[in-house]
């Protein structure tokens, strides 16, 4: 800016300054209108891009707020109305009594006779893996299962099964002859 612009915005600042001691409300905005050029005329080159720029950002906060907002009470409310009307609780927690969910041990660690349909034979597929002959489902019985009645069966092992029994003895010792028990 050259002397002659600074001198003409300092001429035009006391102007609006002699217009706002006035007191007139016509000539209070003829001042403020006077003051909004001062500040378009003072402003940096890009204010006015850094200007729109923090505007979009504010409408896109309100935005994301108020589609928020709207989401929340479309579905959120009516949600919570709808589980009660259905007495979702109520109803969640029927199943769960009805469902049973096995510890280890409780049910058969292995068999060839399908849990679900009592009888019906099994095809082996791999260890401790068999397939129902009538509805073709694949039972793990290492991995574990879920029956048609949505009972949770834990995996587990047979091997196993008789380390755990307790006081019993050890396998091979149940396996002596007359002999080596009365010599041993």
């Amino acid at each position: 800016m050259t002397n002659t612009d600074i001198a003409i915005l300092e001429l035009l600042t006391s102007f609006a300054n002699e217009l706002d001691s006035t007191g007139d409300p016509e000539l209070i905005k003829e001042a403020s209108v006077l003051d909004e050029l001062l500040l378009t005329l003072s402003a940096p080159k890009d204010a006015k891009k850094v200007f729109k720029a923090a505007e979009q950002k504010e409408i896109e906060r309100l935005r994301e707020k108020y589609k928020e907002e709207a989401r929340d009470q479309k579905y959120k409310i009516n949600k919570e109305t709808a589980d009660k009307d259905n007495k979702r609780e109520e109803m969640s927690k029927a199943i769960t009594d009805q469902v049973k969910t096995y510890f280890p041990n409780e049910a058969p660690l292995s068999t060839r006779t399908c849990p679900d349909h009592p009888g019906a034979q099994m095809l082996r597929l791999g260890d401790a893996v068999y397939q129902c002959e009538l509805d073709k489902k694949i039972y793990n019985y290492q991995a574990g299962y879920t029956t048609m009645k949505n009972n949770k069966i834990p995996g587990g092992d047979i091997s196993e099964q008789t380390r755990s029994l307790g006081d019993r003895p050890i396998e091979h010792t149940m396996f002596n002859t007359r002999e080596s028990k009365l010599n041993g």
